[in-house]
């Protein structure tokens, strides 16, 4: 199996299989979802320690807190989040 590609309204599978003659051929296979796909970004509050693989979060004051939860619900917003996706 290749890799697979997300869109807001599809997903999109990729299979690698040889062909007749030994090359490498690539199937596309799109699948409509039943909702909209949102990318979630790493909200600013995590902190990742990339050599020990953790994830974890941070503390902050209310108002900040609530600023940065309105910041990822923008980011949800279909106009937005499009923009988002590779």
């Amino acid at each position: 199996m290749g890799t697979t590609r997300f869109s807001s309204d599809r997903l999109t599978f990729e299979f690698i299989y040889p062909d007749s003659r030994g090359a490498a051929g690539l199937l596309a296979v799109e699948i409509a979802t039943p909702e909209r796909i949102v990318y979630m970004p790493v909200p600013e509050w995590v902190i990742e320690q990339i050599w020990q693989g953790e994830v974890t979060g941070s503390y902050h004051f209310l108002s900040d807190a609530e600023r940065m939860l309105d910041k990822v619900r923008v980011s949800l917003e279909e106009d937005r989040n499009r923009l988002l996706f590779p």
